[in-house]
């Protein structure tokens, strides 16, 4: 109550964008609207209603995430060094394109010192996605998302003429972080594209729902990857093509083990390659 008034529960919620249940409990909840996550509780007074305890968690939550991120970099003294590996030969590529042109003045050494340099900032793009920390979770219907991306490269589809097909689209709602989740569904789509063979390969997607999980699978029918290259299509700066970051498995697998989702795999020369992610549902009631 406010000054002895009751304030009704449906105004509170539209004025700080705090969502929770309403029965007894407690309740860990973001707001986009304040920006900040509470800690609600939620007592049930017989004769008064309901009392409606709230604790700003904002610190202690980006403190755990910080602390969750570093212990888990800060151990992984292979990735470190894998990273500073895939940075070194872009450095050296670039360091000796230089050096050409200033000994014999040639455009096309200038050329490829611009396509080095853009290989290198692309590197360093895909390593920031890689180590941001701190992007909220929000709830988003899986299909929409992929349909929304889907119609973003429509115009790459064309060009390289790949048929884009949707098997079944379930509506399901999970919890994630939106913006990964983004970069994510371009980086598969996109490895498909890579992988299919123009005007006969097809990119084939599916969402379906049970009462527990969500499923996501995009295929494509094109030149598989071999056994040997399996073992380390996850690894950071591994990439089967000539002009390849190496960087997008690897931003797909960082984001399903941050927000945790089940990925596989399956692939096979001359057949194609199959994604599947399997995120935990969010009901609509919840």
């Amino acid at each position: 109550s406010q000054g002895g008034r009751y304030l009704r529960i449906d105004r509170f919620t539209r004025r700080t964008g705090l969502i929770f249940p309403l029965q007894e409990g407690q309740y860990e909840v973001y707001s986009r609207k304040l920006g900040k996550r509470y800690l609600v509780s939620v007592a049930h007074k017989k004769k008064s209603g309901f009392l409606l305890t709230l604790t700003d968690k904002t610190s202690q939550w980006k403190t755990k995430q910080l602390l969750e991120k570093t212990r888990r970099y800060a151990v992984d003294a292979q990735t470190v060094a894998d990273l500073a590996h895939g940075l070194k030969q872009p450095l050296a590529n670039v360091k000796l394109a230089l050096d050409l042109y200033k000994r014999t003045n040639r455009p096309e050494y200038m050329e490829t010192l611009s396509k080095e340099l853009n290989s290198f900032q692309s590197r360093i793009g895909g390593i920031l996605q890689i180590f941001r920390y701190g992007e909220e979770f929000d709830r988003v219907d899986l299909s929409e998302h992929l349909m929304k991306v889907a119609s973003f490269m429509s115009s790459i589809f064309s060009e390289k003429k790949i048929k884009f097909k949707v098997v079944s689209l379930d509506k399901g709602i999970v919890l994630v972080q939106r913006g990964r989740l983004e970069n994510v569904l371009k980086n598969l789509l996109m490895n498909a594209v890579e992988a299919s063979i123009p005007g006969e390969s097809s990119i084939i997607s599916k969402v379906r729902t049970s009462k527990e999980v969500v499923t996501l699978i995009i295929a494509d029918t094109g030149k598989g990857i071999d056994s040997a290259a399996l073992q380390n299509v996850f690894k950071p700066f591994f990439s089967t093509k000539s002009e390849g970051s190496g960087l997008g498995l690897y931003l797909v697998y960082n984001f399903c083990e941050e927000n945790d989702v089940r990925l596989k795999m399956r692939s096979a020369p001359g057949r194609g390659t199959v994604f599947v992610l399997t995120f935990r549902r969010q009901r609509d009631e919840e």
